[in-house]
């Protein structure tokens, strides 16, 4: 009888409701970020999935503190011929507007397996690795002002977290990448 209560109780973390270790969310708090910099690239045709789509990837960073900065790194995809990323995205698959969540794509030469879409992460020396969470609802707003500059919210979830980004100022490089 001890051993079946004692195996039982070393089972407890088989029930966890938003276990660490998986292949979307690392995070265990909620997230809120003030973005000091931007970057963002343009892509015509990109996605075989989306080939008459306009995506743009927007790269945010937070201050950094030591060796760690936060980022946050947006995949989005808009109607052809958007000419820039302004728009309101729904974290989605679907739609005139799309917010990529995670997804997979195989390397046919390497047989190596890369992830993509929109996540919050905590770069260590430059490497996101460890701290990471794939958004997996919400939105995301983008306004492109008259002088050249953004207004960019975040406002969605990665798992069971809320993940709040904020960016106002004049991104520091923007690539017009047509493929």
């Amino acid at each position: 009888m001890t051993l079946c209560a004692l195996l039982m109780a070393g089972c407890d973390w088989l029930l966890e409701t938003d276990p660490v270790e998986n292949d979307i969310s690392h995070l265990t708090k909620d997230v809120e970020m003030v973005a000091v910099s931007a970057t963002i690239k343009h892509f015509s045709g990109v996605y075989a999935e989306y080939p008459e789509r306009e995506n743009f990837i927007i790269e945010l960073l937070g201050t950094p503190h030591g060796d760690v900065t936060e980022a946050m790194i947006l995949d989005l995809l808009a109607p052809k011929g958007s000419p820039s990323a302004a728009g309101t995205y729904e974290v989605s698959s679907k739609g005139e507007y799309i917010a990529l969540p995670r997804y997979a794509v195989v390397d046919e030469q390497t047989g190596f397996i890369y992830y993509g879409g929109c996540y919050y992460g905590q770069a260590v020396k430059g490497i996101i690795k460890d701290y990471f969470g794939f958004l997996t609802e919400g939105e995301v707003r983008v306004a492109e002002l008259e002088d050249g500059s953004y207004h960019i919210e975040v406002t969605a979830k990665s798992g069971n977290y809320t993940v709040s980004v904020t960016y106002d100022g004049t991104p520091t490089k923007v690539e017009n990448v047509k493929q």
